[in-house]
Protein backbone atom coordinates (compact mmCIF):
# COMPACT_ATOMS: atom_id res chain seq x y z
CA UNK A 1 0.00 0.00 0.00
CA UNK A 2 0.93 3.52 -1.12
CA UNK A 3 0.27 7.44 0.59
CA UNK A 4 0.56 10.29 -1.60
CA UNK A 5 0.09 13.44 -0.37
CA UNK A 6 0.89 17.00 -2.51
CA UNK A 7 0.22 20.38 -1.10
CA UNK A 8 0.71 23.68 -2.66
CA UNK A 9 0.67 27.33 -1.30
CA UNK A 10 0.63 30.91 -3.18
CA UNK A 11 1.39 34.09 -0.78
CA UNK A 12 1.95 37.43 -2.25
CA UNK A 13 2.34 40.75 0.13
CA UNK A 14 2.40 44.23 -0.92
CA UNK A 15 3.36 47.08 1.71
CA UNK A 16 3.61 50.76 1.46
CA UNK A 17 5.91 52.37 4.68
CA UNK A 18 5.86 56.18 4.86
CA UNK A 19 7.75 58.12 7.42
CA UNK A 20 7.85 62.21 7.89
CA UNK A 21 10.82 63.41 10.23
CA UNK A 22 11.87 66.72 11.76
CA UNK A 23 15.43 66.71 11.92
CA UNK A 24 17.62 69.65 13.83
CA UNK A 25 21.23 69.69 14.19
CA UNK A 26 22.42 69.99 17.47
CA UNK A 27 25.05 72.48 16.56
CA UNK A 28 22.53 74.53 14.82
CA UNK A 29 18.85 74.49 15.46
CA UNK A 30 18.37 77.09 12.78
CA UNK A 31 18.87 74.73 10.00
CA UNK A 32 16.14 72.05 10.81
CA UNK A 33 14.50 70.50 8.00
CA UNK A 34 11.70 67.79 6.90
CA UNK A 35 12.64 64.67 5.76
CA UNK A 36 10.69 62.08 4.10
CA UNK A 37 10.94 58.47 3.70
CA UNK A 38 9.07 55.81 1.87
CA UNK A 39 9.69 52.62 0.91
CA UNK A 40 7.19 49.95 -0.93
CA UNK A 41 7.61 46.33 -1.61
CA UNK A 42 5.91 43.68 -2.92
CA UNK A 43 6.59 39.52 -2.53
CA UNK A 44 5.45 36.75 -4.29
CA UNK A 45 6.21 33.07 -3.11
CA UNK A 46 5.27 30.44 -3.95
CA UNK A 47 5.69 27.02 -2.99
CA UNK A 48 4.93 23.02 -4.02
CA UNK A 49 5.84 19.82 -2.48
CA UNK A 50 4.52 16.27 -1.96
CA UNK A 51 5.89 12.63 -0.59
CA UNK A 52 4.78 9.09 -1.17
CA UNK A 53 5.19 6.33 1.71
CA UNK A 54 5.19 2.84 0.71
CA UNK A 55 6.12 0.16 2.34
CA UNK A 56 8.92 -2.15 -0.36
CA UNK A 57 9.15 -5.18 2.11
CA UNK A 58 8.28 -6.58 5.56
CA UNK A 59 9.51 -4.06 8.25
CA UNK A 60 10.83 -1.72 5.57
CA UNK A 61 8.97 1.81 5.22
CA UNK A 62 9.88 4.39 2.59
CA UNK A 63 9.00 7.69 1.90
CA UNK A 64 10.15 10.31 -0.97
CA UNK A 65 9.85 13.92 -0.66
CA UNK A 66 10.09 16.76 -2.64
CA UNK A 67 9.99 20.41 -2.09
CA UNK A 68 10.32 24.04 -4.67
CA UNK A 69 9.97 27.11 -3.61
CA UNK A 70 10.26 30.19 -5.42
CA UNK A 71 9.94 33.81 -3.84
CA UNK A 72 10.22 37.02 -6.02
CA UNK A 73 10.21 40.25 -4.48
CA UNK A 74 10.59 43.94 -5.76
CA UNK A 75 11.58 46.44 -3.19
CA UNK A 76 12.04 50.57 -4.03
CA UNK A 77 12.81 53.00 -1.21
CA UNK A 78 12.85 56.79 -1.85
CA UNK A 79 13.99 59.60 0.33
CA UNK A 80 12.52 63.14 -0.05
CA UNK A 81 14.77 66.14 1.65
CA UNK A 82 12.30 69.19 2.16
CA UNK A 83 13.65 73.01 3.07
CA UNK A 84 11.70 75.60 3.49
CA UNK A 85 10.19 77.31 1.30
CA UNK A 86 12.41 75.68 -1.16
CA UNK A 87 9.93 72.80 -2.88
CA UNK A 88 10.81 69.02 -2.52
CA UNK A 89 13.96 67.31 -3.72
CA UNK A 90 14.33 63.93 -4.45
CA UNK A 91 17.44 63.13 -3.16
CA UNK A 92 18.29 59.52 -3.01
CA UNK A 93 16.63 56.32 -4.40
CA UNK A 94 17.25 52.33 -4.51
CA UNK A 95 15.29 50.03 -6.85
CA UNK A 96 15.90 46.38 -5.59
CA UNK A 97 14.72 42.85 -7.50
CA UNK A 98 15.27 39.75 -5.95
CA UNK A 99 14.35 36.26 -6.88
CA UNK A 100 15.09 33.23 -4.70
CA UNK A 101 14.97 29.61 -5.66
CA UNK A 102 15.16 26.42 -3.10
CA UNK A 103 14.35 22.49 -4.47
CA UNK A 104 14.77 19.85 -2.30
CA UNK A 105 14.42 15.85 -2.66
CA UNK A 106 14.83 13.53 0.29
CA UNK A 107 14.90 9.84 0.81
CA UNK A 108 14.36 8.20 4.06
CA UNK A 109 14.83 4.70 4.41
CA UNK A 110 13.29 2.96 8.34
CA UNK A 111 14.18 -0.71 9.02
CA UNK A 112 12.28 -2.27 12.07
CA UNK A 113 14.81 -4.74 13.13
CA UNK A 114 12.92 -5.72 16.01
CA UNK A 115 10.00 -3.95 18.38
CA UNK A 116 13.03 -2.38 20.12
CA UNK A 117 15.34 -1.79 17.36
CA UNK A 118 15.43 0.95 14.76
CA UNK A 119 17.42 1.85 11.08
CA UNK A 120 17.33 4.57 9.15
CA UNK A 121 18.93 5.94 6.29
CA UNK A 122 18.28 9.19 4.85
CA UNK A 123 19.75 11.14 1.73
CA UNK A 124 18.75 14.75 0.44
CA UNK A 125 20.19 16.95 -2.31
CA UNK A 126 18.71 20.61 -2.07
CA UNK A 127 20.00 23.15 -5.16
CA UNK A 128 19.32 26.58 -3.66
CA UNK A 129 20.01 30.34 -5.69
CA UNK A 130 19.45 33.75 -5.44
CA UNK A 131 19.36 36.49 -8.20
CA UNK A 132 19.82 39.99 -6.84
CA UNK A 133 20.02 42.81 -8.53
CA UNK A 134 19.63 46.61 -6.93
CA UNK A 135 20.28 50.68 -8.73
CA UNK A 136 21.24 53.15 -5.75
CA UNK A 137 21.10 56.94 -6.81
CA UNK A 138 22.09 59.69 -5.27
CA UNK A 139 20.99 63.51 -5.89
CA UNK A 140 23.87 65.48 -7.14
CA UNK A 141 23.46 68.88 -8.88
CA UNK A 142 19.74 68.66 -9.44
CA UNK A 143 19.82 64.89 -10.80
CA UNK A 144 19.69 61.54 -9.76
CA UNK A 145 23.52 60.06 -10.17
CA UNK A 146 24.20 56.02 -9.78
CA UNK A 147 26.20 54.87 -7.18
CA UNK A 148 28.34 51.40 -7.52
CA UNK A 149 27.38 49.39 -4.28
CA UNK A 150 30.04 46.32 -4.63
CA UNK A 151 28.40 43.01 -4.18
CA UNK A 152 24.99 43.79 -4.65
CA UNK A 153 24.43 43.20 -8.25
CA UNK A 154 25.02 38.98 -7.72
CA UNK A 155 23.92 35.53 -8.08
CA UNK A 156 24.47 32.93 -5.27
CA UNK A 157 24.39 29.16 -6.20
CA UNK A 158 24.52 26.04 -3.51
CA UNK A 159 24.06 22.68 -4.37
CA UNK A 160 24.54 20.80 -0.93
CA UNK A 161 23.81 16.91 -0.29
CA UNK A 162 23.43 15.08 2.65
CA UNK A 163 23.51 11.37 3.84
CA UNK A 164 22.69 10.25 7.37
CA UNK A 165 22.28 7.05 9.21
CA UNK A 166 20.40 6.82 12.47
CA UNK A 167 20.38 3.53 14.84
CA UNK A 168 18.21 3.68 17.80
CA UNK A 169 17.71 1.04 20.45
CA UNK A 170 14.87 0.73 23.48
CA UNK A 171 16.66 -1.33 26.48
CA UNK A 172 14.05 -0.99 29.18
CA UNK A 173 13.75 2.34 30.88
CA UNK A 174 16.66 3.43 28.18
CA UNK A 175 16.33 5.08 25.08
CA UNK A 176 19.63 5.28 22.50
CA UNK A 177 19.78 7.10 19.67
CA UNK A 178 22.73 7.45 17.41
CA UNK A 179 23.32 9.35 14.48
CA UNK A 180 26.51 10.04 11.65
CA UNK A 181 25.52 12.36 8.95
CA UNK A 182 27.70 13.93 6.26
CA UNK A 183 27.24 17.07 4.27
CA UNK A 184 28.77 17.94 1.51
CA UNK A 185 27.67 21.68 -0.37
CA UNK A 186 29.45 23.70 -2.69
CA UNK A 187 28.84 27.72 -3.39
CA UNK A 188 29.25 29.52 -6.77
CA UNK A 189 28.90 33.32 -6.92
CA UNK A 190 28.63 35.68 -9.90
CA UNK A 191 28.91 39.47 -9.75
CA UNK A 192 32.36 40.12 -8.86
CA UNK A 193 31.82 37.08 -5.62
CA UNK A 194 34.03 35.11 -4.44
CA UNK A 195 35.31 31.95 -6.23
CA UNK A 196 33.48 28.91 -6.01
CA UNK A 197 34.15 27.10 -2.57
CA UNK A 198 33.59 23.57 -1.33
CA UNK A 199 32.68 22.29 2.08
CA UNK A 200 32.64 19.07 3.78
CA UNK A 201 31.41 18.34 7.48
CA UNK A 202 30.44 15.49 9.78
CA UNK A 203 27.71 15.51 11.96
CA UNK A 204 27.98 12.58 14.56
CA UNK A 205 25.44 13.13 17.48
CA UNK A 206 24.23 10.61 20.57
CA UNK A 207 21.38 11.20 22.65
CA UNK A 208 20.42 8.81 25.74
CA UNK A 209 16.94 9.41 27.24
CA UNK A 210 16.00 7.64 30.51
CA UNK A 211 12.38 7.17 31.75
CA UNK A 212 12.93 5.19 35.37
CA UNK A 213 9.12 6.25 36.16
CA UNK A 214 6.04 7.30 34.52
CA UNK A 215 6.79 11.47 35.87
CA UNK A 216 10.62 11.34 35.35
CA UNK A 217 12.68 11.99 32.21
CA UNK A 218 16.49 12.78 31.97
CA UNK A 219 18.26 13.81 28.89
CA UNK A 220 21.65 13.68 27.66
CA UNK A 221 23.00 14.60 24.44
CA UNK A 222 26.03 15.68 22.38
CA UNK A 223 25.98 16.54 18.71
CA UNK A 224 27.78 18.79 16.08
CA UNK A 225 25.30 21.11 14.21
CA UNK A 226 26.12 23.02 10.78
CA UNK A 227 23.86 25.85 9.97
CA UNK A 228 22.31 26.58 6.46
CA UNK A 229 23.58 30.12 5.42
CA UNK A 230 21.44 32.80 4.68
CA UNK A 231 21.83 33.93 0.88
CA UNK A 232 21.13 37.57 1.85
CA UNK A 233 23.95 38.08 4.10
CA UNK A 234 25.86 37.41 0.65
CA UNK A 235 24.74 40.65 -0.84
CA UNK A 236 24.49 43.90 -0.59
CA UNK A 237 21.73 46.59 -0.32
CA UNK A 238 20.95 50.27 0.97
CA UNK A 239 19.57 50.75 3.72
CA UNK A 240 17.85 54.43 3.94
CA UNK A 241 16.00 54.19 7.46
CA UNK A 242 19.54 53.67 9.21
CA UNK A 243 21.32 56.02 6.55
CA UNK A 244 23.74 53.12 6.07
CA UNK A 245 24.65 50.26 3.04
CA UNK A 246 24.17 46.93 4.37
CA UNK A 247 27.43 45.40 2.65
CA UNK A 248 27.03 41.58 1.75
CA UNK A 249 30.16 38.85 3.05
CA UNK A 250 30.75 36.85 -0.11
CA UNK A 251 33.33 35.12 2.11
CA UNK A 252 30.69 33.70 4.92
CA UNK A 253 30.57 29.55 6.00
CA UNK A 254 28.35 27.93 7.36
CA UNK A 255 28.45 27.89 11.49
CA UNK A 256 29.57 24.91 12.71
CA UNK A 257 28.46 24.03 16.78
CA UNK A 258 29.09 21.11 19.22
CA UNK A 259 26.58 21.13 21.38
CA UNK A 260 26.42 19.28 24.77
CA UNK A 261 23.02 19.20 27.23
CA UNK A 262 21.53 17.32 30.21
CA UNK A 263 18.14 18.08 31.28
CA UNK A 264 15.71 16.42 33.70
CA UNK A 265 12.18 16.72 33.89
CA UNK A 266 9.70 15.97 36.64
CA UNK A 267 5.94 16.06 36.26
CA UNK A 268 3.67 16.81 39.17
CA UNK A 269 -0.35 15.82 38.20
CA UNK A 270 -1.99 16.77 34.87
CA UNK A 271 -0.39 20.02 34.44
CA UNK A 272 2.52 20.67 36.46
CA UNK A 273 6.09 20.34 34.64
CA UNK A 274 9.39 21.43 36.33
CA UNK A 275 12.80 21.23 34.08
CA UNK A 276 16.49 21.90 34.56
CA UNK A 277 18.60 22.13 32.03
CA UNK A 278 22.60 22.56 31.68
CA UNK A 279 24.09 23.20 28.27
CA UNK A 280 27.47 24.40 26.84
CA UNK A 281 27.68 24.89 23.13
CA UNK A 282 31.31 25.34 21.47
CA UNK A 283 30.68 27.49 18.30
CA UNK A 284 32.95 28.46 15.26
CA UNK A 285 32.59 30.43 12.28
CA UNK A 286 29.95 32.46 14.23
CA UNK A 287 26.96 33.78 12.14
CA UNK A 288 26.42 37.41 13.26
CA UNK A 289 26.76 40.72 12.93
Amino acid sequence: RATFRLNSEIVYRESDFFERSLRVPSTNPESGFNLNQRSQDNELEVEIGGDLEWQPAPRWTARLIALHNSEIVDDENREILIVAPLPPALQRQSIRDTSQRESIGRLELDWTATDTHLVGLNFEAALNSLDNALVLQVGTGGELVPVDVPGANNRVEELRGNLEILDTWQLGSFSIESAMGAEFSRISQSGGGAPDREFFFLKPSLTIVHAPQERVLNRFRLGRDIAQLSFGDFISSANFFDNDVDRGNPGLEPQQTWAAEISSERRFGDLGVAKLTVFHNWVSDVQDR
